[in-house]
């Protein structure tokens, strides 16, 4: 209480009054202190050794740039573009992929068993599809993997970068079959339609179920190029045996069966009531059957009941968009055909919903894939003469900027010789 043996003020008689009373007995700071303080201040945070900030796991850094922000995120891993160092030489001998992405595991692989066992399976199964050779079955088309390495305990795997995912296409792009104005999207929507039930097909003739089948996990490559699109099947990491139920776990709230839900094993049905609900999206473009997080199983399965019951009036209330129709009544090549083919179009793709929801879809399931084969080609035919200049036939664009008109699928895999 005391300053230089004066008496400052009366000592405070409570705990609280100490707390709360202006220290008014401190001794004041000159300017001239009060500058040297500061400078002291700014030299001593100068010295201090300032927070780094760790580098982005990038175990390619010699020939990529990882881009900053991730350009798709999932629930156990995240994709980055990588940009290649011109200089670097290239990591591999070869032309393709020509584009590739690195795919980043959130995790360390030693902490968690399962997380682990998942993760690899993906690699690997990926792999397996990838590198199938000479096989009587053909596998389905898949991402190539280029090369997969451990840093700081994490995987990263590089691969062939997919384009853009179906959920993006249709949700946040706002495209779909209804909506398509010309016969170039409508092939492009048929192709990609064709392409998914085909890639499940594959899976399961080798006895391989992907049990995760969301628009999410679908890739569609070189959308409005110059090529068809492609469509291929990503993260195997839930994929099974399909002759093993005990080999089969995992899935996405939403899309799975009413079996699934009351607690069935995922099988090939689960497969295939996902893709009717995956083949609804891409038509209409609605989500109208999703599921909240955390939906009680039970309810799930009500939900998905009652989402099959509803397709005929789902079917009533919806119109393809009419251009079409104009457009092949516009034709002068083949246009009963084309017209007959546009006026069908509605029924049949309905038709292949409710089979893909039936509760015998997999008798059912090769019928669809036919079918969608069948509509896939026919309008790729379309197409081609919608193009073609009045009373030729020909489309075009075929020897102007080499456009491929086969709807299949990939065929294959090439073979990447890395220097590393």
């Amino acid at each position: 209480q005391t300053r230089r043996g004066g008496v400052r003020g009366a000592a405070p008689t409570s705990l609280a009054e100490a707390l709360t009373r202006k220290n008014s007995r401190a001794p004041k700071k000159s300017g001239k202190l009060k500058r040297k303080m500061a400078a002291w201040r700014a030299k001593r945070k100068t010295n201090l050794p300032q927070p780094t900030t760790p580098p982005p796991g990038n175990p390619w850094r010699a020939h990529f740039v990882r881009s900053d922000e991730p350009i798709n995120v999932g629930g156990n891993a995240a994709v980055y573009r990588m940009d290649p160092i011109p200089e670097s030489g290239g990591l591999w001998l070869g032309s393709c992929p020509k584009r590739v992405v690195a795919k980043e595991w959130r995790k360390r692989l030693g902490g968690d068993e399962a997380y682990a066992f998942e993760a690899l399976k993906d690699v690997c199964v990926t792999s397996a599809f990838a590198n199938m050779k000479g096989h009587a079955l053909p596998p389905p088309p898949v991402n190539r993997i280029v090369d997969v390495r451990l840093e700081g305990g994490k995987l990263f795997v590089l691969m062939e970068d997919g384009g853009l995912d179906l959920h993006d296409l249709v949700h946040m792009k706002q495209k779909s079959m209804r909506a398509a104005a010309t016969p170039r999207e409508l092939l492009s929507f048929a192709v990609i339609v064709y392409h998914i039930l085909s890639g499940i097909g594959r899976m399961h003739a080798l006895e391989v179920v992907h049990c995760d089948v969301k628009p999410e996990n679908i890739m569609v490559m070189e959308w409005n190029a110059t090529p068809l699109p492609r469509a291929r099947l990503i993260d195997f990491d839930f994929a099974g045996n399909a002759s093993d139920p005990a080999s089969s776990f995992g899935g996405t709230e939403g899309y799975f069966s009413p079996e699934r839900a009351r607690g069935a094993a995922c099988s090939r049905e689960t497969d295939i009531w996902a893709l009717g609900i995956t083949i609804y999206q891409v038509l209409t473009g609605s989500n109208s059957c999703r599921v909240k997080t955390g939906t009680p199983r039970r309810e799930q399965a009500q939900l998905a009941e009652t989402f099959r019951s509803k397709i005929p009036h789902l079917k009533r209330g919806f119109a393809m968009n009419g251009a079409l129709l104009q457009r092949a009544r516009n034709i002068n090549v083949k246009k009963h055909v084309h017209v007959e083919f546009i006026g069908s179009l509605e029924a049949r793709l309905w038709s292949m919903i409710e089979r893909l929801l039936h509760k015998n879809r997999t008798a059912k399931f090769q019928d669809v894939v036919g079918d969608a084969r069948e509509i896939a080609q026919k309008a790729r035919d379309f197409a081609k003469d919608a193009t073609a200049p009045s009373g030729t036939g020909v489309p075009t664009d075929v020897g102007v900027g080499g456009m491929d008109w086969n709807v299949e699928p990939d065929e294959g895999a090439c073979v990447m010789v890395t220097r590393e």
